[in-house]
């Protein structure tokens, strides 16, 4: 057993060290297992990968989510100690090595109660504003208060990670569909380390989940259009990769909007 928490983003070495496949000892980010590829990027407009910001080459380290036109939704792990000029922002493409827009970034701020709490990956959220306007992508509404999750539903998590355990990333963008995880099983599964903040998705019997690679990503309904979306959920952590029991857990978008909210507006 281990885990599926982060690696902190340190420097652009340490991005490029992110981008590699990790054995089961240093298994660091999510990946995506038992997904299916993603038909156009118009099912996930609000997709988009973070990438090295200092190489020629797409390398992917985690994802994000566009939720305006210069503002990008991430995992403060994805990028705690990172620099703008060490991030480049990819969006409107289904495929790492071609088509899309890549974007510098001016900014990134990371929530203020990120690594306050004593609870590791508690309030684990960032956003990232772009140097210039996206002219691709679509942003996707954030989940409130009000927006229903109730145990069982459906939701997605889609992103560019390895297809399993310790395995080679995708080029081509996947998703899968995992239901709302019951709370308190969640909590009796990982203990203390899930906290209001946090929101569990995944099958009692493992089999599909998110890893290495996908933080940072989106996890979204998928009642009506794609347009109809919410996103609920921001991929965070987890332990190992769709097993039993293990459900993938994600800050719960809806006890950081009023900060997303605020911050964007401020600046």
């Amino acid at each position: 057993m281990f885990s599926k928490l982060k690696l902190s983003l340190v420097t652009a070495a340490s991005i490029a060290a992110l981008s590699a496949p990790a054995t089961a000892a240093e298994s660091t980010n999510f990946m995506i297992v038992n997904g299916v590829p993603v038909n156009s990027i118009d099912e996930v407009p609000w997709q988009v990968a973070l990438i090295d910001g200092s190489a020629v080459l797409r390398r992917q380290f985690c994802g994000g989510s566009i939720v305006s036109d210069t503002w990008i939704l991430t995992a403060a792990h994805c990028v705690e100690g990172a620099a703008a000029a060490d991030i480049d922002v990819l969006a409107g493409t289904l495929h790492l090595s071609h088509g899309g827009q890549r974007v510098e970034v001016a900014e990134i701020v990371i929530h203020s109660n990120w690594g306050t709490t004593g609870i590791s990956n508690d309030f684990d959220t960032a956003l990232i504003r772009l140097a210039e306007p996206l002219t691709v992508g679509e942003p996707i509404a954030l989940a409130d208060d009000s927006t229903p999750l109730p145990d069982g539903m459906g939701l997605r998590v889609s992103g560019w990670g390895a297809i399993f355990q310790s395995g080679p990333g995708s080029n081509d963008l996947l998703l899968v569909e995992v239901p709302v995880y019951n709370q308190a099983d969640c909590v009796a599964a990982n203990g203390a380390s899930v906290t209001d903040q946090m929101i569990c998705a995944g099958f009692v019997a493992g089999g599909s989940d998110s890893c290495q690679g996908d933080s940072g990503g989106p996890l979204y309904t998928i009642e009506g259009n794609p347009a109809d979306a919410r996103l609920a959920g921001i991929v965070s952590w987890g332990w190992g990769c769709a097993l039993p029991n293990r459900p993938g857990v994600y800050t719960r978008v809806s006890t950081v909007e009023e900060w997303v909210t605020k911050t964007m507006a401020m600046k």
